[in-house]
């Protein structure tokens, strides 16, 4: 079992990081800024999404990105992509 849990995350890494005013990723473990990146696509959506006139706004899970963001990264092919698969806040 453990060697096959070893090739299947062989190659894929998970990190930190923060969206930066340009709208580039820093990761926490990375000195340079990485301008392009891949996102998930719940995390693209329109910041009005839902209709506002019924008293309803957009829950904050569910805005676009925005500079100061904290996101979990999915670094995969061989470091070559970086995957924003999250926004995490911290708990608590």
């Amino acid at each position: 079992m453990q060697k096959h849990t070893s090739r299947a995350l062989s190659g894929s890494v998970s990190e930190l990081g923060t969206i930066t005013n340009r709208m580039e990723l820093k990761l926490d473990n990375f000195k340079h800024p990485i301008p392009d990146f891949l996102v998930s696509e719940h995390l693209t959506l329109d910041p009005d999404y839902l209709n506002d006139s019924y008293g309803e706004e957009t829950p904050p899970e569910l805005k676009p990105l925005s500079p100061g963001d904290r996101v979990a990264v999915a670094v995969v092919n061989g470091g070559q992509d970086h995957v924003v698969v999250a926004r995490v806040v911290n708990y608590g």
